[in-house]
């Protein structure tokens, strides 16, 4: 298998579909084998899910998840800086103007529709 974290991730989300399947096959059954497939199957559930978050969040910084969020805040603020350096005065008049351009994609109306 994968080396790794994200192989890590693999072989534990693998072994939670083969432990669910196990003990869903065991509840079908009508004989004594029963309680041993579900509590078998029960018991690779639980040992996956032990360690299945930290598995999943070691393979998502592995593979670089959430790095670009990062960059875009530095963006940001590397353009904020280019408008106004800090320690400079602004205006009054120009402090609603500069939160406006600040939160421009979120200050957007909705949409208008006009009824008849």
């Amino acid at each position: 298998m994968s080396d790794g974290a994200c192989g890590e991730a693999l072989r534990r989300w693998g072994m939670m579909v083969g432990g669910c399947l196990l003990a869903g096959y065991g509840l079908r059954l009508r004989s004594w084998p029963r309680a041993v497939l579900v509590f078998v199957g029960g018991a690779i559930v639980y040992r996956s899910l032990s360690g299945l978050g930290r598995a999943t969040v070691a393979c998502a910084s592995e593979l670089g998840a959430g790095v670009t969020s990062g960059i875009y805040d530095q963006v940001a603020q590397a353009a904020k800086e280019a408008r106004h350096p800090a320690g400079t005065y602004i205006s009054p008049d120009d402090m609603v103007d500069v939160a406006s351009d600040d939160s421009f994609p979120c200050s957007d109306p909705p949409a208008w529709t006009a009824r008849a």
